[in-house]
């Protein structure tokens, strides 16, 4: 039974054992742990620091960290331009960040939502002889929040309908200077990017008719969609009549022009689970804001086309598109590879259990293989002291069957052959004794036998 101690010892002590179950035990553990952890935070690039973009993110962030329930937080990156938040995202410094269509668009990126749609406004007063874009050669061009970006949009503008940037004075204007400068004549026409439904944009129209005394023209882009179509990178706009407001309404009739969108866009490498949970974070803000004057109301969902030049991200598109994988979808593998390493580990343990009864048979035979020399050496015995061995071998058999007996390491059937053992060996011993003493009655006493 000895053997039988030691087998069991090596069971226990096997990698074979324990290493499964530690593997397995540590793959359970990471995968409840995903959803104990604090929140996934995302690295989000915006800037400048002082833009909407900039203020709309920080107040996500806030409204995120207040949300308990949600399980995205944003960690925000101040950039100096939109350039500058798509160099972070591409150089994986960033999970997010704001980029501008026309300008510097990320490699990586893959869009999550149009944060706004910023249309190309012109306008001119009515006394300047302006009345389309063409016009703009040797004129002076007053743009609002003249940004880098701004004035390389003009020129890529002018540059559509053949007018070289070098034949067009380009004046920065801040909103509240357009009135003066139109009633001076600094300038010949007004260029203003914003949304078209923005207070800014109305602002600036109101502006121009203000300074010049009369109704503004608002220039229309009629090439629009060709220009869309060239430069996927904008897009063709109908500004409606009546937008920008005024007594008559301005503009009369709706007409064209282009826009670039500001977008929030994603590294491929973030889970699209998890871009589905913040984009309908994104989306929850818009709602709660939209009786607010808050950049929010001018988010927007993308074109999810798939043949799109500004392709969105999965985990966006499944969000838009309902089709979020539910939780069973999202860890079926993992689920699987885990059943097959339960079914694995099942069987090894049935191995392993097979291998200890086979441990338990094999120290059985050599029990009943030891009683059954024990026999033959009690049959051939010739002292008393060699019969007195015996017997003390065969009651150590004896108490160690019935403690594995005792605790069910022994089958019904392995008990019963030792007990069948024990019997003909304790039976050989007995007979043998007897006719040692009879023999040594015969030749002298018993203890000349010893």
């Amino acid at each position: 039974m000895s053997e039988h101690r030691r087998a069991l010892g090596r069971i226990w002590r096997s990698p074979f054992l324990w290493l499964p179950i530690i593997c397995i035990m540590v793959a359970l553990a990471a995968f409840c742990l995903r959803f104990l952890v604090q929140p996934t935070v995302l690295r989000v690039a915006v800037g400048p620091e002082d833009s909407a973009d900039a203020k709309l993110i920080t107040d996500l962030a806030s409204e995120l960290a207040r949300d308990k329930g949600r399980s995205v937080r944003l960690h925000v990156v101040k950039t100096r331009s939109v350039a500058e938040s798509a160099s972070e995202i591409d150089e994986g410094r960033a999970d997010l960040a704001v980029v501008r269509s026309d300008v510097s668009m990320s490699a990586t990126g893959l869009t999550v939502a149009i944060l706004h749609r910023n249309a190309v406004i012109l306008v001119a007063p009515r006394a300047s002889k302006v009345r389309s874009i063409v016009d703009f050669s040797k004129k002076d061009v007053g743009i609002v929040h003249a940004s880098p970006e701004n004035e390389r949009l003009l020129e890529q503008l002018l540059a559509e309908y053949g007018i070289s940037s070098q034949d067009v004075t380009f004046v920065p204007l801040d909103p509240d200077e357009v009135e003066e400068a139109v009633r001076t004549k600094g300038v010949d026409a007004v260029m203003v990017v914003a949304p078209a439904s923005d207070s800014l944009a109305k602002e600036v129209v109101s502006s121009v008719a203000t300074g010049s005394g009369r109704e503004p023209v608002l220039i229309d882009l009629k090439e629009a969609e060709a220009i869309e179509q060239r430069r996927p990178v904008y897009d063709a706009v109908d500004i409606v009549s009546g937008l920008f407001g005024g007594n008559p309404p301005r503009p009369s009739e709706s007409y064209k022009t282009i826009a670039v969108t500001f977008r929030l866009v994603a590294s491929r490498n973030v889970d699209d689970s998890i871009i589905s949970e913040f984009t309908r974070s994104l989306f929850a803000l818009r709602i709660a804001r939209a009786n607010d004057a808050s950049p929010a109301t001018h988010i927007e969902k993308p074109d999810t086309d798939d043949a799109s030049a500004l392709p969105v991200h999965p985990g966006a598109a499944a969000y838009y598109d309902n089709n979020e994988k539910s939780f069973l979808d999202r860890y079926s593998d993992w689920f699987y590879l885990g059943a097959m390493a339960l079914g694995g580990l099942a069987s090894g343990i049935g191995a392993l259990i097979s291998f200890t009864r086979t441990g338990v048979r094999r120290a059985t035979l050599s029990s009943i293989d030891e009683l059954i020399q024990l026999q033959h050496i009690a049959r051939s015995a010739t002292r008393m002291a060699s019969l007195d061995e015996a017997e003390a071998k065969v009651a150590s058999i004896s108490t160690a069957t019935l403690r594995y007996a005792r605790d069910s390491r022994i089958d019904k059937s392995g008990l019963v052959a030792l007990g069948l053992a024990m019997d003909e060996c304790r039976k050989a011993i007995a007979e043998r004794r007897s006719w040692l003493a009879t023999d040594a009655g015969r030749h002298g006493s018993v203890a000349d036998q010893r």
